[in-house]
């Protein structure tokens, strides 16, 4: 029996074994989706590596925009129409907090699920008056963020920003009025880091408010300088992107910025959109077909060329390697290898010697991350160690392949307990290698 099942086992693969190889998705980005030619998405979200949302805008038969949102269950292989407002509209951001819980909004229209789409309940415009404007009604709002189902925020043109605290039933609408000098114009994007703080990037700046979005602060000014977005990794360590790819990284919340400076040069090519997965690995897209992708927390940027020949719009990565882009044209991007293609597709050398990077951040609280590298494949061992040489836990010990790689920490212990403040040391093992690096967690 065992050799009869050996044989069919054998034939299995033999017969199929070329289609399954030639199915699998290639390296670095491939298209999975091309919308029809009336099309235009702006933004993307996905909760997990097989659900997502598309939106933006079709044209109609009269010409003229109507606001659209599409669902995939498969990846984005295949996307179905949950919504189409037939009004003069389009939509530029939308949020998910998991498969059921959703928010869209563009211009003039503010919508909210909670069965993933299967409906979409349109808020009243009746409900925003911003003042001191004296502006009834949404405008062209640019962002849409929740931190949980009742405390939600929305951003738009002319400073405009409208905040909730019971899921979208109220509405406070007024106009971002920094203290002290400078001016926010349009605000491109706004997101909730807790029930009290906030961080909004614009045209001139960036604000942060602490008390619910009473009272904002212009924490960063620069006038003239157009910022797009900004992207947390948690409450308080997050980057924003400009226009013209400037990159701030702040792990205050918001309250101090570390300027990294431009990705690129070129003047005539924007940046458009931003995204982190931790503290080290994320992805900028850009005007000119390109992303942009970094490894050391926006230090340093790699190229990757999708197509240079139309626009990116947007971005969204549910795991460091699992991530989505669209175009302008209406095609949807996959990668399954965080944007990289293969090493041997590179040419690229292993690397030379073994190493474990500077923590990032650090000093951190409350998680950091690690990474190493190795030149051959080998067991690898990497432990953390108070001052006192006391072990606290071991984050690792496993056979590793050559190359990079990323380790979390979240500054606890083995039983899961929060360690204390104080100097900690993290040694990596592998073979006869034995490499330290030493960090600072502050509660």
């Amino acid at each position: 029996m065992q050799n009869r099942r050996y044989f069919f086992a054998v034939i299995f693969v033999a017969l199929l074994g070329p289609q399954l190889l030639m199915s699998q998705p290639p390296a670095g980005w491939f298209r999975q989706y091309t919308f029809p030619a009336e099309y235009r998405i702006r933004t993307i979200t996905f909760v997990d590596s097989a659900t997502g949302w598309a939106a933006g805008w079709k044209r109609s038969p009269n010409g003229n925009p109507a606001g659209v949102i599409a669902h995939t269950a498969d990846a984005g292989r295949s996307w179905s129409e949950q919504l189409i407002d037939a009004t003069y509209s389009w939509f530029n951001d939308m949020t998910f907090l998991d498969k059921q819980h959703g928010w869209a909004v563009g211009l003039s229209i503010l919508y909210k699920t909670v069965d993933g789409g299967d409906n979409w309940i349109e808020i009243p415009d009746s409900l925003f008056r911003f003042e001191p404007l004296g502006i009834s009604g949404l405008g062209d709002m640019q962002s849409v963020s929740f931190s949980n189902l009742q405390a939600g925020i929305i951003s738009g043109e002319l400073g405009t920003l409208a905040t909730t605290q019971d899921g979208g039933t109220t509405w406070k609408s007024t106009r971002l009025v920094p203290e002290g000098m400078g001016y926010i114009d349009t605000l491109h994007y706004v997101v909730i880091l807790n029930p009290d703080t906030a961080c909004a990037v614009g045209v001139n700046g960036i604000a942060v408010t602490t008390n619910g979005g009473e009272n904002w602060r212009i924490i960063h000014f620069e006038e003239q300088r157009n910022y797009r977005k900004c992207v947390f990794i948690d409450d308080r360590m997050g980057w924003t992107l400009s226009l013209d790819s400037q990159i701030l990284r702040t792990n205050e919340a918001g309250q101090t910025w570390e300027d990294l400076g431009r990705i690129y040069e070129d003047r005539y090519t924007f940046a458009l959109d931003i995204e982190f997965v931790d503290a080290l690995t994320g992805w900028v897209i850009t005007s000119g077909g390109i992303v942009w992708k970094t490894t050391d927390g926006g230090l340093t940027w790699e190229q990757q060329t999708v197509n240079p020949q139309i626009a990116l719009t947007t971005v969204d990565f549910v795991t460091p390697q699992v991530g989505f882009l669209a175009d302008n044209g209406g095609n949807i991007y996959r990668t399954v290898t965080g944007g990289t293609v293969a090493v041997k597709e590179r040419n690229s050398p292993r690397p030379h010697g073994y190493a474990l990077f500077p923590n990032f951040p650090n000093p951190f609280n409350p998680e950091t991350v690690l990474k190493f590298t190795l030149p051959k494949q080998e067991r690898v061992i990497l432990e953390i160690f108070t001052l006192a040489g006391q072990k606290v836990k071991t984050l690792l010990a496993e056979e590793r392949i050559a190359g990079e790689h990323l380790v979390h920490w979240d500054g606890a212990n083995a039983r899961g307990e929060k360690m204390p403040s104080g100097v900690y040391f993290a040694v990596l093992k592998a073979g006869s290698q034995i490499r330290m690096q030493k960090m600072a967690l502050i509660r």
